[in-house]
């Protein structure tokens, strides 16, 4: 700018000339500020990209980056006045870096989880009239429910979700397909977010936008929230219900693009789940389409996973729901997905333990098709311990449903598999992954002819020690015990109990005797009767001593 002297002072003029160039300086700084903190969140450069700090920096830029951001005190302060300016792009850049450096790290979330900050993109979403600008509130306001409770729980405290609900008859699909995402998160953390959603009407319009918008990923992201809400329990999922979810969503499952079905089949799956006649939330002429589902996911092994879910829950609800599921040709194709394992095999092991309870033709086949060797597999590829347990029960119900699995237990070595991966696994185990694992591995057991496959587990069986007195598996030990009595005491195994008694596990049984359970007891003394009395007794240390005292 050139000055213009008057007398001995020199002014700066005067005029729109003078003054529009300063303010619009002005703003292009503000501008410029909120764009460089927004790129400050761009992800690091691939090697070789010379426009990014990368690895060959003596410190990470963005590890530098990430820590002065981290500490900095007046961040939010200094993003917020540029939150709330006049001008929709110096607001725009500003919402765009705050929800950028907030999905940074936890501590960056934390720090820019503010109540101006999120009040301010409240009132933008609210009042602005421009779809690029609505986009940038609702990505600042997604941020930020969705990395934590608190933050959902402040944005129903600024009073977000009405102008939500609003924003759902946009007539631009991008600012909808935004608007249900946030609803979505903030539905997704708790009932009491589900609630105060719920609470507003924005599931009943998310459903009206899922019945009328033809638009994929309106679609996609309207069954995403909807499964969000009803997750929480009946009381979210009963509501919807009567308003036309399934009668929505049923039609999706058989829709040609995959990813609305995989949807489908998760919104169905967390609606069901609370359902107290799930036969009813899907009715009899539904089902064939849910298999259906399931056979065509081809290479979409979550589609699939999605699938196996929604069937566990209707097998688990209804027997002839399970018997129906098999008459569709279900076990073979869960067979097939836990043999390939490229995917959740949990929903298509508890799909597999419902449907072979209740069906004896189902066991046998899904015996037929390798379904011991497949769930033996599970147990041996290092899966989670709750995978395993599920496995494990699904062999166990296979056993005792399927005549001829005895022979497969050897083949296969279905009780060291399940033993192993489970209780000696020295993984820990949840109260229910623990009761199917032990309800699993005992009806192994019951059908288990192989000698050598009991004698094993006998000697390697922990039991109570004065250091250890919470050691061993009473459920387990008790099962074995009363399948050894009954095995050993069938004509023809002469060899077996000679055996039995020179390698010790004789006197490896009685110390069961160190469980406080009178179950165990019991099932001690039934195992004792296949031996002579005078074996046992020999079978204590002290027997020597206690024969001279009575000689003497």
């Amino acid at each position: 700018m050139v000055g213009v002297e008057t007398g001995r002072a020199i002014g700066w003029g005067a005029g729109p000339n003078v003054v529009l160039p300063v303010f619009e300086a002005f703003q292009s700084a503000r501008v410029d500020f909120a764009m460089d903190i927004a790129k400050l969140a761009v992800p690091e450069a691939a090697p070789g990209d010379v426009r990014v700090a990368s690895g060959t920096f003596e410190v990470a830029c963005t590890e530098k980056v990430l820590e002065a951001l981290e500490n900095s005190s007046t961040l939010a302060a200094e993003l917020l006045p540029l939150v709330g300016d006049l001008s929709p792009q110096v607001s725009e850049c500003a919402l765009l870096a705050v929800g950028r450096v907030g999905a940074l790290s936890q501590k960056l979330h934390l720090k820019l989880t503010d109540e101006k900050l999120i009040a301010a993109a409240v009132g933008i979403l609210s009042s602005s009239a421009s779809a690029t600008h609505v986009k940038a509130a609702l990505f600042e306001l997604t941020v930020a429910t969705k990395a934590s409770e608190a933050g959902a729980q402040l944005a129903i405290q600024c009073n977000a979700l009405p102008p939500l609900c609003e924003r759902l008859d946009s007539a631009d699909t991008s600012v909808r397909v935004a608007t249900v995402w946030c609803l979505g998160t903030i539905a997704d953390h708790s009932p009491e977010t589900a609630h105060a959603v719920l609470d507003c009407g924005a599931p009943q319009l998310v459903l009206l936008c899922l019945k009328e918008d033809p638009s994929l990923v309106v679609r996609r992201v309207c069954l995403s929230m909807l499964g969000s809400t009803c997750k929480h329990g009946a009381a979210y999922a009963s509501p919807l219900q009567k308003c036309g979810l399934l009668d929505a969503t049923l039609p999706l499952v058989s829709h040609r693009d995959p990813l609305v079905r995989r949807h489908a089949c998760r919104t169905l799956a967390l609606a069901c789940q609370h359902a107290e006649a799930v036969s009813e939330w899907l009715p009899h002429d539904a089902r064939p389409a849910l298999v259906e589902c399931m056979r065509t996911a081809g290479s979409d092994r979550e589609l699939a996973a999605c699938a196996a879910t929604l069937l566990q829950i209707l097998a688990k609800g209804s027997i002839p729901a399970a018997v129906q599921l098999y008459e569709l040709g279900a076990v073979q194709l869960l067979v097939d997905f836990i043999s390939q394992r490229q995917g959740r095999v949990l929903p298509c092991c508890l799909a597999l333990v419902h449907i072979l309870t209740a069906s004896r033709d189902a066991a046998a086949l899904a015996l037929s098709q390798g379904a011991m060797g497949a769930l033996v597999a599970v147990c041996a590829s290092g899966e989670e311990p709750h995978v395993c347990a599920a496995a494990v029960e699904a062999m166990g119900v296979l056993c005792v449903q399927a005549e001829g699995s005895d022979a497969q237990i050897a083949k296969e070595g279905a009780l060291q598999a399940a033993v192993l991966s489970t209780i000696l696994a020295k993984r820990p185990l949840g109260a229910v992954a623990l009761s199917k694992a032990r309800t699993g591995i005992a009806k192994i057991i019951q059908v288990c002819t192989s000698y050598d496959d009991l004698v094993w587990l006998l000697e390697t069986l922990p039991f109570p020690t004065e250091k250890a007195p919470k050691a061993g598996d009473s459920h387990v030990l008790i099962a074995l015990l009363k399948r050894l009595a009954v095995l050993l005491s069938t004509a023809g195994h002469g060899k077996q109990r000679l055996d039995f008694v020179n390698r010790g596990a004789l006197a490896k049984a009685q110390q069961a005797k160190s469980f406080r359970s009178t179950e165990i007891k019991d099932a001690l003394k039934q195992f004792n009767v296949t031996f002579p009395a005078q074996m046992v007794a020999a079978t204590d240390p002290d027997y020597e001593r206690k024969l001279l005292d009575k000689i003497a």
